[in-house]
């Protein structure tokens, strides 16, 4: 992810999740063996911030919000 004020990157292996922020050069990781779904939603609720593009992780799965998705043909 990355703003106008900061770089983070977001590492998921299936065992672990690292957070990457390059300026401040800090780095940290814990265990995590939830899907990148369960990252995302964990992570908005805590902060309370929508993560961008989150939905095309959660596409094709029970959490999908398919009321805000539009198709065109």
């Amino acid at each position: 992810m990355q703003s106008a004020r900061s770089e983070r990157q977001i590492i998921l292996d299936g065992k672990t999740v690292t957070l990457h922020t390059p300026a401040q050069k800090h780095c940290s990781t814990a265990e995590f063996t939830e899907t990148i779904g369960g990252l995302i939603g964990k992570r908005e609720e805590r902060s309370g911030v929508e993560i961008p593009l989150s939905d095309l992780f959660l596409f094709d799965t029970p959490a999908a919000p398919l009321d805000r998705f539009v198709h065109t043909f």
